[in-house]
């Protein structure tokens, strides 16, 4: 079968597709899925909570702790249409219903209360709402990216544990807009604790542009992100605003030190999107196909000196989430750390996997791993 036909694949051709042996084939597989141990896995691939070192570390007497977990799980579109990024793999790990089961067997590993979902099929959503329940009420939020995809971000949570107060789409596509032309989005939303529903937070995902030569429209994503979050994040307007806590979680598509990681690790201040933008022509975008200047969009300052700044969480040295030409990490959780918010305190990080490791565990997904990303997962508390 030619690369052009394979590409063209749906993933309901893909399905028949990749299925050599029928009946066969599902007894040798539920055979194996029983044989194999997540936690035999977990630790071969060094996969395991770590403290997390505050030099001013509050306690969190009373106050409970949660897990959060985050996970690029590769919607089954986007594998169909990207197919020969996976010559290699067995045909079998790419199919859906193997690839369901072990997202599920490592979801159930970790126990989220809050699970936050990239790249998560729309029409999947429910059925894999329903595969991780584990005798618990989950709901979730969910945004489509906008145009054809038919993939987005979910917020899944425990509904005994949390109260959704509310929620809000950010479309990164703007009409009109040289740089900001992509379908590329976000999903926030606003929690209380059940039993303690005076201390509310945001949670917030997103899943940025992955074109390597793009790095402007990255950039631009970035600084509308942290807009929408300062200003959902304000509990009332004026001078002594009040600020919720934060944490971000997604699939960036850059490394540390580039120049969108910056952006969103340095404090930020931000007014509302309508009134935030100012534009500068200086840049120039890196798309080697047009060398040419654009304009994107930097925040203007807040004349009130409110500021959003995000903390990465280290999830070791020498790590991976993902295979992107070699082995990189470009996932990551952040929470806010600026004074004039309520506080929030990360307990513990999932550690992921050691390069090493990867390169000895190979391609994924694989006979472990329902992705082509590594999960990663916090312990939290706010107080």
């Amino acid at each position: 079968m030619s690369k052009i036909l394979i590409s063209t694949l749906n993933s309901n051709q893909l399905f028949n597709a990749i299925k050599p042996f029928g009946n066969i084939f599902e007894q040798v597989w539920h055979f194996q899925a029983q044989s194999i141990s997540r936690w035999t896995f977990a630790n071969k691939m060094g996969r395991r909570w770590e403290r997390v070192k505050s030099e001013a570390e509050t306690s969190i007497g009373n106050s409970k702790t949660f897990t959060l977990l985050s996970y690029n799980i590769l919607a089954q579109d986007l594998l169909a249409e990207h197919l020969h990024l996976y010559i290699g793999i067995e045909p079998s790990m790419l199919r859906w219903d193997h690839r369901l089961f072990r997202l599920r067997e490592e979801i159930q590993y970790v126990k989220p209360d809050i699970l936050c979902l990239q790249e998560m099929q729309f029409n999947h959503l429910k059925n894999l709402v329903k595969h991780i329940s584990f005798k618990r009420e989950l709901e979730y939020v969910f945004k489509k990216k906008t145009g054809h995809r038919t993939d987005g971000c979910a917020i899944i949570y425990d509904k005994s544990k949390f109260r959704l107060l509310s929620e809000r789409p950010v479309e990164y596509y703007t009409h009109g807009d040289a740089v900001l032309n992509r379908d590329n989005i976000a999903l926030l939303a606003k929690f209380a604790i059940r039993k303690e529903p005076q201390k509310k937070f945001i949670i917030a995902t997103t899943h940025l542009l992955y074109n390597p030569r793009r790095q402007d429209v990255r950039i631009a994503q970035v600084e509308k992100l942290l807009g929408a979050i300062q200003q959902y994040s304000a509990e009332n307007e004026g001078k002594n605003s009040a600020f919720l806590p934060v944490i971000l979680t997604g699939d960036f598509n850059f490394e540390p030190k580039t120049r969108p990681y910056q952006l969103l690790c340095e404090p930020c201040k931000a007014k509302p999107i309508s009134q935030n933008f100012v534009k500068s022509p200086n840049l120039v975008a890196a798309d080697s196909q047009q060398q040419t200047s654009r304009e994107y969009y930097l925040k203007a300052p807040d004349e009130d000196g409110n500021e959003l700044q995000m903390m990465p969480l280290d999830f070791g040295i020498q790590t991976a989430s993902t295979f992107q030409d070699q082995w990189i990490t470009v996932d990551y959780v952040l929470h806010s750390v600026d004074k004039n918010r309520k506080k929030m305190q990360i307990q513990s990080v999932y550690a992921l996997p050691k390069i090493n490791d990867c390169v000895r565990t190979g391609s994924i997904p694989n006979k472990y791993l329902g992705s082509d990303h590594y999960s990663l997962g916090i312990k939290f508390s706010v107080l």
